[in-house]
Formats: structure tokens, sequence, C-alpha cells
């Protein structure tokens, strides 16, 4: 009966210890995020989806900061429209990254890629694509709505009438929600980003209002 009462607390014990572990870690990464988060004009943050609000898959604090070097930039404008393109703490990460990959791929040996047939080829192409969008990605906003390239290099807009919520995925991104349910994903360390959440924040209110 002893052994049993031990074996309980045992258990009870080691799961409290985890449990305020993972607690303490929440509180500590969700602290360093809020310090190191791209936020608007006002220093207002951008709310986070369900997933990043668990700071479990979230970019690593220094990865965020070299992402969001350059970000305070004045963007470009063309005729009545902003235009935003990548930092270049972004383009460098991706530069970085890509190198990495490419390397372990064909002069890392067998231990980092399995000698399978068209493998290298096919990991070297997924590789230059995402740096060829990352590097190449272009948001464009104005007065009536935001015009951005998806994964596939089409140009998708929406109406700022339409957007009901932007949502912080924890990663490179911002989730646009429509009211009709759709959504989209843009990049979150773009030059003039900033006054871009600004001017979102308000829309979004004022559609919620209306």
């Amino acid at each position: 009966m002893l052994g049993a009462f031990f074996s309980v607390f045992g258990i009870i014990f080691w799961l409290a210890v985890l449990c305020g572990g993972y607690y303490l870690w929440f509180r500590f990464k969700k602290r360093v995020n809020g310090f190191t988060n791209v936020r608007d004009s006002d220093g207002r943050e951008v709310a986070q989806t369900r997933l990043a609000k668990t700071q479990l898959s979230n970019l690593p604090t220094d990865i965020s900061l070299i992402a969001g070097v350059g970000k305070n930039a004045a963007p470009q404008q063309s005729l009545n429209e902003t235009v935003l393109r990548p930092t270049i703490g972004l383009r460098l990460i991706s530069l970085g990254v890509s190198g990495a990959l490419l390397w372990m791929v064909w002069l890392g040996g067998a231990d980092y890629v399995p000698d399978i047939p068209y493998l290298k080829v096919g990991v070297s192409v997924i590789v230059a694509y995402s740096l060829l969008y990352t590097n190449l990605y272009e948001l464009r906003y104005d007065q009536y709505g935001v015009i951005h390239k998806d994964w596939f290099f089409r140009e998708v807009d929406f109406v700022w009438h339409d957007v009901v919520s932007l949502r912080d995925n924890g990663h490179y991104a911002y989730i646009v929600r429509t009211a009709d349910g759709k959504k989209a994903e843009v990049m979150k360390y773009l030059v003039g980003i900033r006054p871009f959440l600004t001017y979102a924040h308000a829309q979004i209110e004022k559609n919620c209002e209306s």
C-alpha cells in the first residue's frame, strides 16, 4: 500500500515538475518574443494564432532579430501604392539557409542526404525556388486593398473592407482573414511593415464596428 502511494506521489511530482518547467519556459519565451516581435507604428503587437500562442514552434529570438533588420527603412512608393519588399535581414537568412542546405546536399555526404536517385536535384530545386520566392516577394497596398504574391507567384488581392483579422503565425508570416472565410499569408519581415500594420489595424477596427 505504501509502495503504491509513493509510486503515485512520484508520478504526480514529476508531472508537476514538467508542467512547472514548461510554464516557466512559456512565460520566458512569451516575454522575449514580446520584445522581438514586429509591432505597428503605435507600438501595438499583432495578435498571435492559437499555435503561436503556445510558443512551441515559434522562430528563435536571434533569427527574429536578424530577420527584422531593415524593417524600419522607408518603403517604395509607386503612384498611389506603397510597395513592401523583404528586409535585408530576411534576405541574408534566406541566402545563409539555402547555402547551408545545398552544401549538405552536395558536399555533406550520405550522412545528410540518402543516395536516392534525383533526391539531391529535387531538394536543390525546392531550395532554389524558396530562395527566389523570398527575394522576389512583394506586397503592395493603398487605401482600397492589398496585393501580394503567393507561393506560385500569382497576385492575390483583397480589399480592406473585407478584412476581419490579422494574426502572427510565429514564423515568417501574418495570416490575413476576410469576412467570407478566405485567408492569405503575407510575409512579416518587410521594409515598411510597421505603417502597414498600423493601417491594417485601423481598417479591421473600422470593419468590426460597422
